[in-house]
């Protein structure tokens, strides 16, 4: 009965503990560490200070059974929880003395249990040897009785053991501001599901701001981001969507050259090139910034890799936010978001009791980090309103203290010169990295059929940011982009291979490949190709993709056939003695090796297999299929705009087959191929270089008329050779 109500109690005990939620932090970038986190809870108005190497535990009630008030309070924690291998148990009791430490199932079985002398102070030992499922853990001293649960998710196999480890005695107690010196702490902090926490990483000269709402445990990764500016001075950075933004106000007085941009302390209108203190004041500078002249405020006065963000930059902060406002954005208008607290600091701003403005319950401000601060102008009003330069000329971002909303001032004066004034003002600067586009080119299409192919993309640059979504885009129109059909490979700055499908047959495509980052989307070269027409098989049961150029149907593979249509045998003839003494049909595989060479490139015919006259009448090609004569060929090569620009319409696309450079762009879908060639002598030669096709025209007694492709030509070459020549065969369709 005593176990049962044991049980009971730590199961009540369990339940008011709402959040236990373990935070860890490290770096990427410029730094793989992190020095130190700074860790506000904007709902609660709280913050402390941590190491990079410590777990940040959010938990909104101390573990355990309340104590009397003393120098420490009791404290029991479990560390990672859940548990796979082992876990650390953290045990602080409030006074030292004896204790008993057990571990219990949820039968109530006692499975391990140890009697160990507790300092006043933090005690850790390790738990290990536990199977899968939930446990109680409890500390019972002379005046106090500890207990906490741990999940495992794993069987082990052995003995439950719980190990002391060590005993660290605590001298000071912790200060918000102070950083504990010990390698790795556990530091509690007060959390309520559904707070926004806003955490600051430094390592080093870099810094950046993150806002998050844990909901469970999580590692969180910090980007660190070179923002030094021309004085040298280096700005915290925060990730806001996939746009990086300084997260406080320039306040540099040099260009990033070095050069200094003038002073002014007269008030607004001064010249072009001037800055100011906010609100006329130095003392301003180290929180507000300097103000600027829309003439200094330009990208040079940015950070390297960083510059004064465009209208669209700050449209896109809104993240798609719908306008509550829109007038029209040709001349003297702007536009509002209802997103202002998002935006403006947690601090600072003169309060009002409009419900919902920027300077009422400060507290529910920034929840985005970019902690916008009422700077003002250069002869006062800090605290009532914020006022940023953006690069389109005469543009204005600002939010006001009374206001609910974030506006865009856009003033595109006909006449310049009219709004010189407003381009002379003072305004804050906050400045946005500087991503490039993607940089990548089109993979050649490959295995196209009659409904699909393959592509890709080969990345080059990601643009010094994350690539979000990378693919390829089709369409039957030239410069097809990512609002046409497309793949998706999602996020990565590797290249990448992906399948088109759902393709027409005999049918010319465009593709290229993209890739997308925060600055925008970007295409690769443009790749052409057609879908074969359809399938035609031949007697050995070999499959052929078909194409159709103008009014001809041809194959767009070698012929690889043993036998003529009437399944007669075609002589397979291996030595050059033999084949150079052909006067009747034979063929071979180039090198005689058609495990390498038959599935690519089909077989090497001489002309007299492929001659009526000279084979007996037989057809070397399926029924209903020919191979061409010279005039047909002429044909096909008027159709792609005569021989000297045919040869790259005819020619497979990329240097797989065809030896590099090849110009090749197969826009017939013809698939031209370089499989090389067998001399009247019996040699072969010109793999990888040339493609070479009989015609069943004869020239002569001992020629024949031919069309060949070379691999760093663009032409279609006509001439006539040798019959006894092992060359490439093609066949069309008959009319």
């Amino acid at each position: 009965m005593k176990r049962i109500l044991f049980c009971v109690c730590v199961f009540c005990s369990i339940n008011v503990n709402a959040q236990n939620y373990y935070i860890t932090f490290a770096g990427t970038g410029a730094a793989a560490s992190v020095s130190t986190v700074k860790v506000e809870n904007l709902s609660a108005g709280t913050s402390l200070l941590l190491n990079g190497t410590d777990i940040l535990h959010l938990t909104s009630i101390t573990t355990g059974v309340e104590q009397p008030a003393h120098e420490q309070v009791s404290k029991l924690k479990i560390y990672p929880n859940p548990m796979s291998d082992f876990s650390a148990l953290l045990v602080s009791p409030a006074e030292s003395g004896n204790a008993t430490i057990s571990i219990i199932d949820m039968s109530g079985k006692a499975v391990a249990g140890i009697n160990s002398y507790l300092e006043k102070s933090d005690n850790e030992f390790r738990l290990s040897g536990l199977k899968k499922g939930l446990y109680f853990v409890s500390v019972k001293g002379q005046n106090y009785l500890l207990s906490t649960k741990v999940l495992c998710t794993i069987d082990k196999i052995g003995s439950v053991r719980i190990e002391k480890i060590s005993s660290i005695k605590s001298s000071v107690e912790k200060k918000p501001e102070t950083v504990s010196k010990e390698l790795q702490s556990v530091i509690d902090m007060d959390y309520t599901d559904g707070e926004r926490l806003k955490f600051t990483a430094t390592s080093g000269k870099y810094s950046t701001v993150k806002t998050d709402i844990p909901a469970s445990d999580k590692a969180l990764t910090f980007n660190f981001i070179e923002c030094t500016d021309g004085d040298g001075n280096n700005y915290p950075v925060v990730e806001i969507g996939t746009q990086v933004w300084m997260e406080e106000n320039l306040k540099t007085k040099s260009y990033q050259g070095g050069s200094t941009i003038g002073i002014n302390t007269f008030g607004y209108y001064g010249g072009k090139d001037f800055i100011w203190p906010a609100g006329g004041n130095e003392n301003n500078v180290l929180k507000f910034g300097r103000q600027y002249s829309w003439y200094a405020a330009q990208d040079s006065a940015c950070p390297v890799g960083w510059r004064l963000p465009r209208y669209s930059d700050w449209k896109k902060l809104t993240n798609g936010a719908d306008s509550i406002l829109s007038q029209d954005e040709s001349n003297n208008s702007y536009t509002e978001f209802p997103m202002a607290k998002s935006l403006a600091a947690s601090t600072d701003w003169l309060a009002n009791e409009i419900a919902g403005s920027v300077g009422n319950k400060e507290k529910d401000n920034n929840s985005t980090g970019f902690t916008g601060l009422p700077a003002g102008s250069p002869v006062g009003n800090i605290g009532v309103s914020a006022n940023w330069w953006i690069w389109d000329q005469i543009t204005i971002a600002e939010i006001q203290a009374d206001s609910k909303n974030f506006i865009l001032h856009r003033i595109d004066a006909t006449t310049p010169g009219l709004y010189a004034g407003n381009l002379n003002q003072g305004k804050s600067v906050r400045c946005i990295k500087a991503y490039l586009l993607p940089a990548l080119t089109t993979s050649p299409t490959s295995n196209i059929k009659q409904i699909k192919a393959t592509s890709g993309g080969i990345i080059t640059s990601d643009g010094g940011t994350i690539i979000t979504s990378r693919g390829v885009c089709w369409s039957t129109s030239p410069h097809p982009t990512t609002a046409n059909t497309r793949t998706d490979e999602g996020p990565g700055s590797v290249s990448f291979t992906t399948f088109i499908t759902g393709l027409t047959g005999n049918t010319t495509y465009y593709v290229r490949a993209y890739a997308t980052n925060s600055a925008g989307t970007s295409y690769g070269n443009e790749v052409i190709f057609k879908t074969y027409t359809g399938i035609v098989t031949d007697i050995d049961d070999n499959d052929y993709y078909t194409v159709t150029i103008g009014d001809q149907v041809w194959m767009a593979e070698n012929l690889k056939t043993t036998k003529f249509n009437d399944n007669t045998l075609i002589p397979l003839v291996t030595g050059a003695t033999q084949w150079a003494a052909l006067i009747t049909p034979g063929y071979s595989w180039y090198n005689n090796n058609e495990v390498s060479y038959k599935e690519q490139y089909g077989g090497l015919y001489n002309w007299y297999t492929v001659s009526t006259v000279s084979n007996g009448g037989r057809n070397v090609c399926p029924s209903g299929w020919h191979v061409a004569d010279d005039a047909e060929w002429t044909v096909l090569t008027s159709y792609l705009g005569g021989e000297g620009v045919a040869g790259d319409k005819l020619k497979e696309v990329s240097t797989f087959h065809w030896n590099n450079p090849n110009s090749g762009t197969n826009t017939s879908g013809f698939t031209a191929l370089p499989g090389g060639d067998r001399s009247e002598a019996g040699a072969f030669s010109d793999i990888g270089t040339d493609g070479t096709f009989w015609s069943t025209s004869s020239a002569n007694t001992g020629n024949a008329w031919f069309r060949s492709m070379t691999y760093n030509q663009s032409n279609v070459h006509r001439d006539s050779y040798f019959k006894q020549n092992g060359f490439s065969v093609r066949c069309l369709k008959d009319n």
